[in-house]
């Protein structure tokens, strides 16, 4: 109800939803008018999903909070304390290195901040995305500009710039993706020849992530023009990747009604994101969408289950009576010689997503897994 003539559209990153960390019921709609420059800057909508019989309603729309127009990008990520967030977008201004956030907590929408940090980007477009921990943060530039970052969920800060490729080494990219274990970035590119599109991977774990560079799939015309679209982790810890589907002349958007094909009714999988090379499996158009198309972008949903950075600084959202009734985190593991199979046992844990690491005495990992806890416990057998 309310919901019409929002600001922005569903081009390449214009809109997130941020739910309210005073309110469980209501949520931020923040937009940017990249695709029609008569709404140029940065907007937000409230949705009260309490009214309308429970179908929500925007209570407040298009508040304009910055004029300036805005680059594609827009994004989210939960603040290290796992109540509130951090938002951040870059002005559509060439050269620029330049980064906006905000905060937004129970008392609204503030600290507005300005960073200035890696390589001057030469061209208008471009994008944020951070892995899965929301310790890294990857930018990337229309004209071939990647650059991974470390980012402090409780500062906000962004710091440490690694320059992985300058531009026009890797130009036209569409998306981006970090895997599970956060060793692997994967990006898609559309060339300037329009038949041609690419799937790469580097190794993050090197010490010279440029010259890991791998091509791991090829599009080409026919059947299809510029179509690697963005890319998505999923919970499953498998990463997608977007198809759309362009003939060269017939118009792509929206689809006409008879533009039902394999391309984009379907989009690729990477079954093993954190292998290297061809051992990451990727399948293309192997996912069906249950007779539902595919534009090159997925849904610009942040990480709303990642939870606070337990033993940290920015850990204080807890009342002095909340943190007395709360039971200290723990970790049991008992082996059982016999069956040669380690038992796992935590209890007390914050958040539903967690990882286990084993390490051995050297300090080496020779286990890893992320999880999904239940009312703060995780158990898991390891035959080792």
């Amino acid at each position: 109800q309310n919901g019409d003539s929002i600001v922005g559209q569903g081009w390449f990153y214009e809109l997130v939803i941020v739910p309210n960390p005073a309110s469980n019921n209501t949520f931020y709609l923040f937009s940017i008018g990249v695709t029609n420059s008569g709404d140029s800057g940065l907007y937000y909508s409230v949705v009260d999903m309490n009214l309308n019989g429970g179908l929500g309603a925007v209570t407040q729309k298009n508040i304009q909070l910055q004029p300036f127009k805005i680059d594609d990008g827009l994004t989210a990520i939960k603040h290290g304390n796992g109540r509130d967030w951090w938002l951040f977008f870059r002005r559509a201004i060439a050269p620029s290195d330049t980064f906006y956030s905000y905060l937004i907590d129970p008392t609204g929408i503030n600290n507005f901040t300005i960073q200035k940090t890696g390589s001057l980007h030469p061209d208008y477009r471009k994008q944020l995305f951070f892995n899965s921990n929301g310790d890294k943060l990857v930018s990337t530039s229309f004209s071939g500009i990647i650059e991974l970052f470390d980012f402090d969920r409780c500062t906000g800060v962004i710091s440490n710039p690694v320059n992985i490729s300058q531009s026009l080494e890797t130009p036209f990219i569409g998306g981006a993706a970090i895997s599970p274990n956060d060793s692997v970035l994967y990006i898609t590119t559309n060339t300037s020849s329009p038949d041609t599109s690419y799937l790469f991977q580097y190794n993050l774990a090197d010490t010279n992530i440029r010259l890991t560079k791998d091509t791991i799939h090829i599009y080409t015309y026919p059947p299809s023009v510029y179509e690697a679209g963005f890319l998505k982790l999923g919970p499953d810890n498998r990463i997608y990747v977007a198809n759309i589907y362009y003939n060269g002349f017939q118009n792509y958007f929206p689809y006409a009604d008879s533009m039902y094909n394999n391309i984009n009714m379907n989009v690729g999988v990477i079954q093993s994101p954190d292998s290297i090379g061809s051992s990451c499996n990727f399948q293309p158009y192997s996912f069906y969408l249950g007779g539902k198309r595919c534009y090159s972008q997925f849904p610009n949903n942040p990480d709303y289950d990642l939870g606070p950075i337990t033993s940290s600084i920015c850990d204080t959202v807890t009342s002095i009576d909340e943190a007395i009734s709360q039971k200290p985190s723990s970790i049991n593991i008992f082996y059982h010689h016999a069956w040669q199979t380690a038992f796992v046992n935590a209890s007390g844990l914050k958040g539903s997503q967690l990882k286990l690491i084993v390490m051995d005495i050297s300090g080496r990992i020779i286990y890893s897994e992320r999880g999904v806890s239940a009312n703060g416990f995780f158990s898991r057998d390891l035959p080792m």
